[in-house]
């Protein structure tokens, strides 16, 4: 990504078309099935990490409780409003014409934090997601940060927000 902004900077136009390849968030399946593609290939790549990842390596981002409740439940209330299953991965909820992943970014964070809290609470989900496999929601943690950034081929970067 540096190289790519790097030639932009510079207006160097590639020769060739050119692609960048980055992943978000900093799950551990990232360094467990990708790292090995990216080295088998040596593609340049750049990983984006959530901050929490060393912070609270065991913390589970606010979308994937979003996605694991809508899993287990056909429909959802949050704030005493009803969202339903909607295609194959959302929550909507037709009265305020608005998706549940919208409606929890627009909250304040602690507002968000406790609404959050509530659902996994009422949806049991810390028990339930003991059956759900770890590549669906596991961050990396500070070892397996340094064993991903020691590839020549990866670039870290982190997402603060």
């Amino acid at each position: 990504m540096n190289e790519m902004f790097e030639m932009h900077r510079e207006n160097i136009t590639p020769d060739k078309w050119t692609i960048t390849i980055s992943f978000d968030d900093g799950y551990a399946n990232n360094l467990e099935n990708a790292l090995e593609i990216i080295e088998k290939y040596k593609v340049k790549t750049t990983f984006f990490l959530s901050g929490i990842c060393i912070e609270k390596p065991d913390y589970i981002m606010w979308s994937d409780i979003l996605s694991f409740i809508r899993f287990y439940s056909p429909k959802v209330i949050i704030d005493g409003k009803k969202f339903q299953k909607i295609g194959k991965f959302g929550l909507y909820n037709s009265e305020l014409n608005i998706m549940a992943s919208d409606y929890i970014k627009k909250l304040p964070f602690g507002e968000r934090k406790n609404t959050l809290q509530k659902m996994v609470l009422k949806h049991q989900l810390l028990n339930k997601m003991k059956d759900l496999p770890k590549e669906y929601w596991k961050l990396l943690s500070p070892d397996q940060i340094k064993e991903l950034a020691s590839s020549e081929l990866v670039e870290i970067g982190v997402d603060l927000s």
